[in-house]
């Protein structure tokens, strides 16, 4: 999936961390994209694109990726941020995954 990661970096050229938590022993990659600033409708077209390639290149865990763009002031609150693609979409697990960021329980791909 190293193509998808490169692919994600040139659609996002300013985007602060890429965070990766291995749940692969329940079935999903779960990972959170650290955005300074908000996207534009052009990046999450090709977001969308690329999770779409990505689902039919590399099934099943393509297709699997629980992902989460998020802008870098809201990752530092407590409250569970919402997701700049898939509609919004609230981590309702925030709460774990922000402990496993802060105790270095996850794998960097990009930044800081």
């Amino acid at each position: 999936m190293s193509d998808g990661f490169a692919r994600c970096i040139s659609v996002l050229g300013g985007f602060s961390q890429d965070y990766l938590s291995d749940t692969l022993s329940i079935g999903d990659i779960d990972f959170h994209v650290i955005l300074k600033s908000s996207l534009t409708d052009n990046e999450r077209s090709k977001l969308e694109e690329l999770h779409k390639s990505l689902a039919k290149k590399f099934p099943p865990l393509g297709g699997d990726l629980d992902g989460y763009y998020i802008l870098l002031k809201d990752a530092l609150r407590k409250s569970p941020p919402k997701s700049l693609m898939w509609k919004r979409a609230t981590d309702n697990s925030w709460a774990l995954h922000r402990e496993h960021i802060l105790a270095g329980r996850h794998i960097i791909l990009y930044g800081p």
